[in-house]
């Protein structure tokens, strides 16, 4: 029975990912513009040059401020997260499929690791990212966000990995 428990936990665990980015992806393709500006005002740092001039004097080099790499870059981060949903709705699918009966445990808990670790890798890149465009200046917030789903990304797949 523990053994179920810990099973339909960890299922609940990856489907709960993968509906929260799904409808954060959702919001990328039919709103782009809410996360597109402030990935593009982050890129060039405009809050920055705005609220501290003298360290966007010094920093100014790594602007992006060209629209269509913006552009670009947010698309690349929108198929990162298609990629990633995708795997994630599979793996609980698989992590389903393990509870019935049909799909053996290892192979959805595989399954899930791997699509978690690539919900923890979007969160990583944001933060590696955005610590270059020095977000946490500015941009506390979403910093804070970002690093909050990196440990709710790598606390699942603890969870995956030990029990």
């Amino acid at each position: 029975m523990l053994d179920f428990a810990i099973l339909a936990a960890q299922t609940v665990q990856v489907a709960a990912m993968a509906v929260w980015l799904a409808v954060a992806l959702r919001d990328n393709v039919t709103a782009p513009r809410l996360n597109g500006d402030s990935i593009a005002e982050i890129l060039a740092l405009e809050a920055m040059e705005r609220q501290y001039p003298h360290h966007f004097a010094a920093l100014c080099g790594r602007a992006l401020t060209d629209p269509a790499r913006q552009r670009l870059l947010f698309r690349m981060i929108v198929l990162a997260e298609s990629a990633v949903v995708i795997a994630l709705t599979l793996a609980s699918l698989a992590m389903v499929g393990a509870l019935a009966g049909g799909v053996a445990p290892d192979t959805a808990k595989a399954l899930a690791l791997l699509a978690v670790a690539g919900f923890s890798a979007i969160w990583i890149a944001f933060l590696t990212g955005g610590n270059h465009y020095v977000y946490w200046l500015c941009h506390g917030n979403a910093q804070r966000t970002h690093f909050d789903l990196l440990l709710w990304g790598l606390g699942t797949q603890v969870f995956l990995a030990l029990a």
